[in-house]
């Protein structure tokens, strides 16, 4: 149910952007027939990202034992909730590897998912 509601044609997600207050759309469109969803309402609480919860959420891989990397294509959007960390993550990839690229375009998190066709084109060329 939460994946169809993301790939979807989009009207349930704007519908849930418009939803007020936002930290309550979990159960009232990602999963109506569901208990609220902790992780979700977990990053509403600490709506700063500055605060102790996001510490150990602010990288995606740990990099620091890392001495080799393959090639590396990470895809951010501007409106992404994890475009900060993608790019913490590059800049860390970076560092270890001259085979790494970034691509970031005018993207939501969920919208990537309806970008397939042209995110397989890039792949394909990436690699």
């Amino acid at each position: 149910a939460i994946f169809t509601f993301f790939t979807g044609t989009g009207r349930a997600l704007r519908s849930a952007y418009r939803c007020a207050p936002l930290n309550e759309a979990d159960t009232k469109y990602l999963c109506p027939d569901s208990e609220p969803l902790e992780w979700f309402r977990d990053g509403f609480a600490h709506p700063l990202g500055t605060e102790e919860f996001w510490k150990d959420k602010r990288k995606f891989v740990d990099f620091t034992h890392m001495t080799k990397v393959p090639p590396v294509l990470l895809f951010a959007g501007w409106y992404d909730f994890f475009c900060v960390e993608q790019l913490h993550d590059f800049v860390a990839l970076s560092k270890l590897s001259t085979d790494c690229r970034l691509v970031v375009g005018p993207y939501t998190h969920w919208h990537v998912l309806s970008m397939q066709p042209k995110l397989f084109r890039v792949l394909i060329d990436f690699f």
